[in-house]
């Protein structure tokens, strides 16, 4: 980079990642971070996209809670001084019935998870979005012609725009 850009004004070098695979991608950021200690901030986000297995599965993410668990503490080990950590995270719009026939969002051990992990100071920053699937996307499909792999991530938009909402509020307290 510094063969062709004048670097003289730069604040932050930015990469998006997934985190998968978790080894490769562990190794990219210990390797960048090494690499560019001169740099005054390197910024990893990484596409976690929510903690919960169904909506992981639903959603073609070829990993799982467990997986992300171990990936994040892999993750704190390598963090240096130089680097921001920001994790995204897409609201589905994904609720459940619990045992006693209340509407839960999501699993309620995985959101208290989320609600842990944005108070435990680690991340750097969050990115919230909203799922939505344009026509023409990979996985848009009109109403008629949903197909069942995609059928789990339709919710209505009052679902996702709640459950952003109750992620929101989660960030916003922390």
């Amino acid at each position: 980079m510094k063969k062709y850009f004048n670097l003289e004004f730069l604040e932050e070098f930015s990469i998006e990642l997934n985190p998968y695979p978790e080894a490769e991608v562990l190794d990219l950021v210990k390797t960048l971070s090494n690499k560019l200690k001169d740099f005054p901030r390197v910024r990893f986000s990484f596409g976690i996209q929510s903690f919960d297995d169904k909506v992981l599965a639903e959603s073609g993410r070829p990993y799982s809670f467990l997986q992300i668990m171990e990936f994040l503490r892999q993750l704190r080990e390598i963090k240096q001084e130089h680097n921001v950590f920001n994790f995204d995270f897409i609201a589905f719009g994904r609720f459940n019935t619990t045992r006693s026939g209340n509407r839960q969002l999501r699993d309620q051990g995985k959101l208290d998870f989320f609600t842990s992990f944005v108070n435990s100071g680690f991340a750097d920053s969050f990115s919230l979005y909203i799922l939505e699937l344009f026509e023409g996307s990979k996985r848009y499909y009109s109403k008629e012609n949903l197909s069942s792999k995609v059928q789990g991530l339709s919710s209505s938009d009052d679902d996702i725009y709640e459950e952003f909402a109750t992620l929101k509020d989660i960030l916003l307290d922390a």
